[in-house]
């Protein structure tokens, strides 16, 4: 019972944590504490699951995969309009060699052959999406601009697919649940615990030169 219910809460819970980030951006209008590299690896892992739906056939997964995709796409332009635009013609010109020079590799990105490879590539991305966050927070001090319900939803998703990796008995899994988890959790320390009125980097840069 659990395996079937966790799945679409844990999918659900990270599909919408970047759409609550987009919608802090909208309202404050702030970008600066943000760091452009997490911003970007979550598209790439988000192009990189929703390429696994895809070769699966599961139009739940491949759905929620698709509206997360384009969730965090949206973030990504919001934090950096230029960087957005590469990757997008980046993934479109590797999609178009796909499919017009290597026509025998796009059909087999329709099978699940590929699907393991893309796996084990996301689960290292994964790993690491969160420190760049992470460093900046600490380098700047700046955590206005992080929305706490985003990482608030992130983790506890991540902590939904713990728990089913663990019934999975999967322990390669388990642990990479667990250590992005943290990371997660150390975003939002940060943000709970870094006080608004902290100096920013430029700031304190300005006041040792002083």
């Amino acid at each position: 019972m659990l395996l079937n219910v966790l799945p679409l809460i844990a999918g659900l819970l990270c599909m919408i944590s970047p759409g609550l980030q987009s919608l802090r951006i909208i309202r404050t209008g702030e970008v600066a504490g943000l760091s452009v590299a997490t911003t970007l690896l979550q598209v790439v892992n988000g192009t990189i699951l929703t390429l696994v739906a895809f070769e699966y056939a599961v139009p739940t997964m491949l759905g929620v995969n698709v509206l997360a995709l384009l969730m965090s796409i949206g973030v990504l332009f919001q934090v950096s309009a230029r960087v957005c635009l590469v990757y997008v013609l980046a993934v479109a010109a590797l999609a178009a060699g796909v499919i017009f020079l290597t026509p025998g590799l796009a059909a087999e990105l329709r099978t699940t052959k590929w699907a393991e490879l893309l796996t084990s590539i996301y689960g290292g991305a994964a790993l690491i999406t969160f420190l760049p966050q992470v460093w900046k927070m600490h380098r700047t001090h700046e955590v206005s601009a992080i929305s706490l319900s985003t990482y608030v939803s992130l983790s506890l998703g991540l902590v939904c697919w713990t728990v089913i990796a663990i019934l999975l008995k999967n322990t390669p899994l388990i642990v990479t649940d667990i250590v992005i988890n943290l990371s997660v959790l150390e975003v939002i320390r940060l943000k709970l615990t870094v006080p608004r009125s902290a100096p920013r980097l430029e700031e304190r840069v300005a006041q040792a030169s002083s």
